[in-house]
């Protein structure tokens, strides 16, 4: 969590523009919206956009098995590598996940091992990236402004999937009536949008010591004593004692189970490539809102009850 260390304050008002914590709120917001934004508008087109479902299950299977275990470890790799490197590395994976499902679904079928394993390199980028990302929109927010950084957070992101969606409806639009194949230049777009937010990152991601939060104090981090070792890997292990994290777990994973069932067997099999592509842009232009307008007038509202109650009907609608 970001904190006060004794005197570390600055005038929030004189600090440049990417020094502000919602401003790299926002930077953060826009990484992700060309990293897993423009991901999940392909996986709203249905198996990823290949032809194959069983593929594009054991892709699926395979990223979300990486992406747990790495998910795990994506505190230490903060410590060791920092904001920067983790969103870029984190978004070029997106591209290279991209451009492998192009050879897989358009080139050759042969290239089926090599979505599969580009989808274990996303499970590797996907715990940096979403580490980062929680680390950033958690420590640069005020209490009161918690609800506010992931509700902007989830609306600019959000807004990949739209804008992905929209631009695989209007290429593929002009394919033959019923037609489920996604075409070529729908994967070379969305794998340079990709590769643009890994070097974005690069360039706007900025220390976490030198961000300054809206009430001027500086972000600092508890350090893990080197010393230790592996001490900071046993904190961890101890999560999956903790009570309360235990009790999350049955939300945590619901909040995934269910893209499978809705991409592959709904979106996937009963539409074609233009319809996939708006119901794509619809669905999570809805998903977008609706979090920017629960973070913002209901989560951070205390007039709402306690944060306990808050999160309890938040999590119930």
């Amino acid at each position: 969590q970001g904190g006060v260390a004794g005197n570390n304050y600055q005038d929030p008002d004189s600090v440049s523009f990417l020094r502000k914590g919602f401003n790299q709120n926002i930077v953060a917001g826009i990484v992700a919206f060309t990293g897993p934004g423009l991901f999940n508008a392909m996986q709203g087109l249905g198996n990823a956009g290949g032809s194959d479902p069983k593929v594009a299950a054991t892709m699926n299977a395979t990223l979300y098995a990486t992406f747990s275990i790495f998910g795990v470890l994506s505190g230490s790799l903060f410590n060791i590598l920092g904001t920067k490197l983790l969103m870029s590395f984190g978004a070029l994976t997106y591209g290279f996940y991209a451009i492998s499902v192009y050879l897989w679904g358009q080139v050759d079928d042969s290239y089926a091992a090599m979505a599969i394993v580009a989808s274990a390199f996303l499970g590797l980028g996907a715990a940096c990236l979403w580490g980062a990302q929680g680390t950033m929109t958690l420590s640069y927010a005020l209490e009161n402004q918690k609800g506010l950084f992931f509700g902007i957070f989830w609306l600019i992101f959000n807004m990949g999937g739209v804008m992905g969606g929209f631009i695989s409806m209007g290429i593929n639009s002009g394919a033959s009536a019923g037609a489920s194949a996604v075409t070529p230049e729908t994967y070379f777009t969305f794998c340079g949008l990709m590769v643009g937010g890994s070097i974005f990152a690069f360039f706007f991601v900025i220390r976490p010591s030198q961000v300054v939060k809206a009430d001027g104090c500086l972000v600092v981090f508890e350090q893990t004593d080197s010393a230790e070792g592996l001490g900071e890997l046993r904190e961890v292990a101890k999560l999956f004692c903790n009570r309360y994290m235990l009790l999350l777990t049955p939300l945590i994973i619901q909040s995934n189970w269910f893209y499978a069932y809705e991409f592959g067997g709904i979106n996937g099999l009963l539409f074609d490539a233009p319809t996939r592509g708006l119901n794509s842009a619809i669905y999570w232009g809805i998903s977008g809102v609706s979090s920017y307008v629960c973070g913002t007038y209901y989560l951070d509202r205390e007039s709402m009850g306690g944060r306990r109650q808050r999160a309890i009907r938040g999590l119930t609608m």
